[in-house]
Parts: C-alpha cells; sequence; structure tokens
C-alpha cells in the first residue's frame, strides 16, 4: 500500500494563504485604468461600497474623487460627469442617496494613505446638519459597509481618539451593533468595554474577516468593472461658462414653470403642490439654532481624518432654495446661522470652502428644495475646476 502524499494538499494550502492574505493591490491587474474611468459615475450601491475600486482609482493621476450624496445622482448634461472629460480630470462619484459624513468619514478610513495629497470634492449638504433627528435605522444598515469598518478599526495610522469617536458612532448603527465580533472589537475601542484575556482570539479572528471581506470586495470590483459597458469618454475643450449657464437657466426655466419658487415641476406637482398650506410657516427652529446634530460630530471625524492621511480637500458648501425656505419659516436669518456654523467648523480644521451659500436666492441654482439644478452645477464645477488647478493639476 503506497502512503498518501500530503505534499499537493500542502501547497494547495500554501497558495491558498498566499492569495488570501496578500494586498489586493497585487490583483489590480484585474481592474484596468480604462474600465476604472467607465465605471466612475454608475449609481451601483455596491459600487459606493466597494474599496478596491476606489483604492485604484484614487491611485491615478487626473481622477477626482466627489464625495456627495442624492445631488450627485441627478445625471444630466450639466452633471460633472458629462460636463468634465479626461484632459480635464475624470470626475469619481462617491455618492449615494441619503449618506451622510459618517459614511463618507467610512470611505475615507478604509482607504489609508491612497488619499495622501491628493485632491477630493466633497459636497457639504446644510439640510443634514439642520436634522435633530436620526436618519431612518434602514438607510444608516442600508449604506453600511462592514469592509470599511474594519479596515478602520486595523489601521494604526488613525489618531485613537478619532477612532474612538468612529467607533462609538457605528456603534448606533444596528447592522454593526448586532454583528457580536465587529461590535466587541468597536466597544473595545470605543472605550465601552474591554476584551479580557480570555477573549484575545476576537482580534486576530477579526483580521481573518476582514481579509476575507476584502477578498469579496475584489470580486465584487470585478464583476462590475466586467458588466459595464458604459464607451469611454472623449476629451473635450474647457466648456464654455457663461454660455452653458445661460442655457442652464433657459432649460430650467422651462422645467419650473407650474410654480414661482423654481422647483422642477414634477416634484412640485407630487411633493408639494398638495401639501402647499401644511408647509406655510411649518419650521420652528426656536431661539437656540444652530442645534448640534450628530452631523457636526460626524464631519469632525471626517475632518480629522483627512488631515491624518494628508489629503487636500475641495469643501463644496451648497445652500438652500432661499424663497422656498422663507415660506417654510427656514428664513435668511436662520439659513444664515447654519452656514455659518458648518462653514467655521472646516475653516478650524484649515480647509478652505467654496461657499455658494450666497447663490441661495438664485431661482435656479437648485432644482428643487435640496439638490443643485443645471445652472448650480454649472456654477460650482467652474469653481471647483479652478480650485484643481490652482495647485497645478
Amino acid at each position: 500500500m503506497n502512503p498518501p502524499k500530503f505534499g499537493p494538499i500542502y501547497l494547495a494550502l500554501l497558495l491558498f494563504a498566499i492569495l488570501f492574505l496578500l494586498p489586493e493591490r497585487f490583483f489590480a491587474f484585474l481592474v484596468t485604468d480604462q474600465a476604472l474611468i467607465k465605471i466612475s459615475s454608475s449609481p451601483e450601491l455596491d459600487r459606493f461600497k466597494n474599496v478596491m475600486l476606489q483604492e485604484k482609482a484614487f491611485r491615478q493621476e487626473g481622477v477626482l474623487p466627489f464625495y456627495g450624496s442624492s445631488t450627485l445622482g441627478f445625471i444630466n448634461p450639466y452633471h460633472p460627469s458629462q460636463v468634465f472629460t479626461p484632459n480635464q480630470f475624470t470626475p469619481y462619484l462617491v455618492n449615494f442617496a441619503a449618506v451622510t459624513n459618517i459614511f463618507h468619514a467610512m470611505n475615507v478610513a478604509a482607504l489609508g494613505d491612497t488619499l495622501e495629497h491628493k485632491k477630493v470634492v466633497i459636497l457639504l449638504d446644510t439640510s443634514d446638519f439642520a436634522n435633530r433627528n436620526k436618519p431612518d435605522p434602514n438607510v444608516l444598515n442600508n449604506l453600511f459597509s462592514k469592509l470599511q469598518a474594519y479596515r478602520m478599526l486595523y489601521d494604526d495610522t488613525i489618531d485613537p481618539g478619532v477612532k474612538k469617536r468612529a467607533s462609538a458612532r457605528l456603534l448606533t448603527i444596528e447592522k454593526a451593533k448586532n454583528d457580536w465580533l465587529l461590535a466587541s472589537l468597536l466597544k473595545e475601542t470605543a472605550g465601552e468595554e474591554e476584551l479580557s484575556l480570555l477573549q484575545w482570539w476576537k482580534k486576530p479572528l477579526g483580521y481573518l474577516e476582514m481579509k476575507l471581506l476584502e477578498k469579496q470586495d475584489l470580486v465584487k470590483a470585478a464583476s462590475l468593472v466586467w458588466h459595464n459597458k458604459a464607451p469611454m469618454p472623449e476629451n473635450k475643450p474647457d466648456p464654455d461658462w457663461k454660455a452653458l449657464r445661460l442655457k442652464a437657466e433657459q432649460e430650467s426655466e422651462k422645467e419650473t414653470n407650474n410654480n414661482p419658487y423654481g422647483i422642477v415641476n414634477a416634484t412640485y406637482t407630487k411633493e408639494v403642490e398638495k401639501k402647499l398650506d401644511t408647509w406655510k410657516g411649518s419650521w420652528n427652529p426656536g431661539n437656540n439654532f444652530p442645534w448640534e446634530t450628530a452631523e457636526y460630530g460626524d464631519l469632525q471625524i471626517l475632518l480629522d481624518e483627512l488631515k491624518a492621511f494628508h489629503a487636500d480637500p475641495i469643501f463644496v458648501l451648497i445652500p438652500r432654495k432661499g424663497e422656498w425656505s422663507d415660506y417654510t419659516g427656514f428664513t435668511k436669518k436662520y439659513r444664515n446661522l447654519l452656514y455659518a456654523k458648518i462653514h467655521g467648523r472646516v475653516t478650524a480644521a484649515g480647509y478652505k470652502v467654496i461657499d455658494y451659500t450666497d447663490k441661495d436666492y438664485d431661482k435656479y441654482f437648485l432644482r428643487d428644495q435640496y439638490h443643485l439644478g443645471k445652472p448650480g452645477w454649472v456654477t460650482v464645477e467652474e469653481g471647483i475646476l479652478n480650485e484643481y488647478r490652482h495647485a497645478g493639476h
């Protein structure tokens, strides 16, 4: 009887261990630079959460990350993905509906040194800062990424104080709080409980789960790229901003002609008109406005991470729609208080803000109560391109 040969088994186990533990950058060849450009504005939630795609895209010269929420989801000829072409830069959208700063902070934390000296655009949605209620738990669970949470926990370059605050914030999300292993590690990092000597195995087990999630992330990245059929964008000269803005205003005038507020017709008819009397004077901030909501703490986590990773952010502060806000009771006095508080938090961290809050009475700057309209995008894009090139990009 021949003795069993274990050589091939040991070799297979060794190869598996190597593939399992190798950093994802060793597999980057699976996703080409051209593929990343084509997928840069696709709307999938999996692309928003995918770490490997962002890591490789952001290491490319000429790729500019755009962090935002639903305002980035309205694709039209005036959208950054349509206006800018590779000879200016390629906008890589990191967005999804209802995304707030805690998720941008987790995205940034998961990327490590990828953003070092990298310009990134961050759209500040002022409505998030005025909301004292927690976001919908279902939204939080939908946007949460376990991989991003683990990458934050196991990145020793992140300041322990920042990591402590981020961990405590993540524990308010049911999906994180109910994951026994991740929650235990988050609680220890947040200072809520200490792992005993008998629980030492949780840290290496968490690391192994992170490595498994990274490989799943890699497979998902390859799948997203392979199934994307978008064409490569062609290079175009810089826009004639004045002409483009005029065209955008003319289109917006036609698209908002059923109301005096500059809200697109379909939104006004569906969401506003039937409740118009209810909206009047409905917003009552009280004397202690602007409130210290959770969004300010989340913004601070994001600011601290950007500084730790030596990123070069371009913050864009977007206003509310002035005439409509006045109608609801959110008057200029209160809006200015809100704008100033957000602006001050960013500048206190040493960063510049491209501030468009003086545009809140420009009728078509926003397409509805919250989202940038066509003329608004043209104005914002001109400012971003100027700022992007200011440092020699």
